[in-house]
């Protein structure tokens, strides 16, 4: 399999991106906090301006971080996928294509081409698999960041249904 760059040049409103982006570190968090409890997720960071601003602390709990007090380096991935599957929905609503069961799997079709190029061989191996061949836990993710979206947009960025 091949991974193609994001054939989209179309970038969604910084607002959406972040709402979403926003939506799915919680929905993380809430995945998190499930299964591990109040455990501390720690990851270190790269982004200065969060280090100065916290003291020269190079470590944040991602688990009880909200995504706004999150550095930017654990915000990108949340922001990327979001522009992916905004544009994606958007596209689709400007052309009046019906966010249907087809319309749900062919999209986190494509989300999950865009997180393998992004990821590259840093995605854990059984993610690394075409959409088709992935355990069915793995595509429920994918469908729900395109759930996410599609209640976003149709929420407050259009009424295609």
């Amino acid at each position: 399999m091949t991974i193609q760059k994001p054939i989209s040049n179309c970038k969604p409103p910084e607002p959406h991106i972040r709402a979403l982006a926003s939506r799915f570190h919680e929905n993380w968090k809430r995945s998190y906090i499930a299964t591990n409890g109040s455990r501390p997720r720690i990851k270190r960071t790269s982004d200065h301006a969060w280090i100065a601003k916290h003291g020269g602390r190079a470590e944040v709990d991602i688990s009880s971080a909200d995504f706004d007090s999150l550095p930017s380096d654990w915000q990108k991935e949340n922001r990327e996928a979001a522009q992916v599957v905004l544009a994606l929905v958007e596209d689709a609503g400007m052309h009046r294509i019906p966010f249907d069961e087809a319309f749900i799997e062919k999209a986190a079709s494509e989300v999950h081409d865009q997180w393998l190029y992004r990821m590259g061989n840093n995605a854990p191996e059984v993610q690394r698999a075409p959409y088709l061949q992935l355990p069915r836990q793995e595509k429920e993710k994918d469908r729900n960041q395109v759930c996410a979206a599609i209640t976003l947009f149709q929420r407050g960025l259009g009424d295609n249904e």
